[in-house]
């Protein structure tokens, strides 16, 4: 979890706040976080965040790739996102859906296991009087550029169930940014508003017969 001092999103409330708040109100956030998850939505509220640019020490500040960005969410919107990380690794080790060559991102594996695998591999290949050639590459903004109806296709086709899906689609739609040089209050009031709406299905797309999560309903 986050630190309970952490900056917070658009509502202002820290993740020490929302403790506070757990007392008398633990139900309803319970509720509220259980409802989203079930009825595969995420709150529009929580699709608002506070983009701080830092700078980067000894760069040219008039160029865009000067600055660090760090985006800045609410605490129950992020609460909501590790539950949903957590169900989709939890589905994606119970269909299979990584090779077992794969070690980030897997919950029990790390990068000391893929160094690990590596030096035996050598290892073997050494005793049989063999080379060994590693190549290594680095995909610039994968993640990034995902289309996104290809993301959800691919999500109905592994069986995921369709709340979760849902829940992606709903997280990835109209989500809106706001874009300060600082994370003073100041900086705040004069930033600029950026809107990003996802490329993603129609909501009919969810209701046609041919669609893979149609035999989900």
């Amino acid at each position: 979890m986050a630190a309970q001092l952490n900056a917070p999103g658009m509502s202002g409330l820290t993740r020490r706040a929302w403790r506070w708040a757990w007392g008398p109100m633990e139900e309803e956030i319970f509720h509220l976080i259980r409802l989203c998850a079930d009825s595969g939505y995420h709150p529009k509220k929580w699709q608002m965040s506070i983009v701080v640019a830092l700078q980067k020490p000894n760069w040219d500040y008039s160029k865009p790739h000067s600055y660090r960005l760090i985006q800045l969410l609410e605490v129950l919107g992020k609460t909501l996102e590790r539950i949903q990380a957590r169900r989709l690794a939890f589905f994606a080790a119970k269909y299979h859906l990584f090779p077992s060559t794969q070690y980030g991102g897997i919950t029990g594996r790390s990068a000391q296991d893929a160094v690990l695998s590596i030096v035996h591999d050598i290892e073997v290949a050494w005793n049989h009087d063999q080379a060994t050639t590693m190549l290594t590459f680095d995909i610039t903004s994968f993640f990034d550029t995902i289309p996104h109806s290809f993301l959800i296709d691919s999500l109905c086709k592994s069986n995921i169930p369709l709340p979760i899906v849902k829940w992606v689609y709903s997280f990835i739609q109209e989500r809106h940014a706001t874009i300060c040089p600082d994370s003073n209050e100041m900086a705040l009031n004069q930033s600029t508003q950026v809107y990003h709406k996802a490329h993603a299905p129609p909501q009919s797309w969810w209701h046609t017969s041919q669609h893979p999560c149609a035999k989900l309903y």
